[in-house]
């Protein structure tokens, strides 16, 4: 899987365990299509830098993660897991193509790019009802940047 933390997800998690304990903890979880996009870490703003979103206008939503309610957290070997539960995108009127996902984490009253990462193949949502994630979540190994 590839997985992208972007810089202001580098912030967020900073904040989070080393400064401002008093940031929410919840996120949200979006679609995309990284193939038109080609988000980069620089990316920041999950509004302008990620064009490729279902519209919200039909079914689709973004989903909320409250944590730790609705994530597990596992080691294997030097790699952190922090998996989310199963989320579910009705997305019956939808007809684009995603083949991402990313998470917004909101500080400082602005929503931001934690970390966008690859689905395990290209959704066509005009094809279907719904979209289940299953084992998506944030992996990092011991002492990676």
């Amino acid at each position: 899987m590839t997985q992208r933390i972007h810089r202001t997800g580098k912030e967020y998690e900073t904040k989070v365990l080393f400064d401002d304990l008093s940031v929410a903890i919840s996120v949200e979880v979006g679609l995309f299509n990284n193939a038109s996009d080609n988000v980069s870490v620089s990316d920041t703003n999950p509004d302008t830098d990620i064009t490729t979103e279902p519209d919200d206008a039909l079914d689709y939503s973004r989903q909320t993660v409250d944590i730790p309610a609705d994530v597990t957290v596992s080691q294997e070997g030097d790699r952190w897991r922090a998996s989310f539960d199963t989320l579910t995108f009705n997305v019956d009127d939808n007809t684009e193509t995603v083949d991402s996902y990313f998470v917004v984490v909101n500080f400082d009253a602005t929503d931001y790019l934690y970390m966008s990462a690859d689905l395990d193949q290209s959704y066509d949502l005009g094809m279907i009802g719904e979209l289940n994630l299953a084992g998506t979540g944030i992996e990092r190994a011991t002492g990676s940047e």
